[in-house]
Parts: structure tokens; C-alpha cells; sequence
């Protein structure tokens, strides 16, 4: 537990003058933080893994059952899907976007809901890669969940 009293006392410890004496004062709060963040990191590590275990039962059970949402009345599991479009040939992309005025699929990067779409419509810009990326999400129970108990 951190005790500000003792800190305290460190701060108004620091020797020095004007912008010396802050400059120390915020290099030892620097460090304080440092520690701190760390004991932080190692308390919640077991909590962290237990949370990761739950996930990969989660992900297992979605698919063992061929759900893509899971409601129970102690919450509701569901797969989270990003689509990411990334550009291989940047190149190649921007010479197809160019020459098709397909501006749309334009962010500073390849845009993947566009990408996506064409995609599903049995072409792909060239110089671009689709990936998705599922995650699992939990949320407090719903109407339905209520209802079924």
C-alpha cells in the first residue's frame, strides 16, 4: 500500500534549488510510479491468467457448439470480429485505386470494411491481405438471460 505520508516526507527531502530541486522531485515520483506499476502488474497477474484461462474455455465452447453468441443468465459470451486490411504491395494498391477511382477504400492505410466488401463480391484490391481477428466478449446478463432462469 502506498503511503503518501512517507512519500511525502522523500519529496520535501530533495536537495537543491528552483528547477534542480523539481527536476529531482520528478525523477523520484518518476520512479515511485515505476514501482508502483510494477507491484500493480504482479497483483493482478493471477487474476490476468485466470481471466486468459476463461477466455480460451469461452472460445472453446463457442466453437465446440458452433455458437456465435452464448446467453446465459450469468452473461453473455460472444465472438468480437476486427477485420484488418493489410497492404503487402502499396503500391500495386494504390495504382488499382487510382485507375478505378475506388477512393472509398482509402484510410492513410487500406480500409478493411471496404476491402471486405469487395472481397465478398469475388475480388480483392491488389497489394492487400485480409485478416480477421476474433475476440472473445463478456457482458452483464440481458432481458433475454433474465427471462430464462
Amino acid at each position: 500500500m502506498f503511503d503518501w505520508t512517507t512519500f511525502k516526507t522523500q519529496l520535501d527531502a530533495v536537495q537543491g534549488d528552483g528547477v534542480s530541486k523539481r527536476v529531482a522531485q520528478y525523477r523520484l515520483i518518476d520512479k515511485k510510479l515505476d514501482e508502483l506499476e510494477e507491484e500493480f502488474k504482479a497483483s493482478v497477474a493471477p487474476l490476468e491468467n485466470i481471466k486468459n484461462l476463461l477466455q480460451g474455455y469461452f472460445e472453446k465452447f463457442l466453437t465446440d457448439t458452433g455458437q456465435q453468441t452464448a446467453v446465459t443468465a450469468g452473461g453473455t459470451v460472444h465472438w468480437n470480429h476486427r477485420v484488418t486490411a493489410k497492404l503487402e504491395d502499396p503500391q500495386a494498391f494504390m495504382d488499382y485505386v487510382i485507375a478505378n477511382k475506388q477512393f472509398d477504400l482509402l484510410d492513410r492505410r487500406a480500409n478493411a470494411t471496404a476491402c471486405r466488401e469487395l472481397a465478398e463480391k469475388g475480388t480483392l484490391p491488389p497489394g492487400v491481405k485480409l485478416n480477421t481477428i476474433r475476440t472473445i466478449g463478456v457482458r452483464k446478463p440481458g432481458e433475454k438471460a433474465k427471462v430464462g432462469r
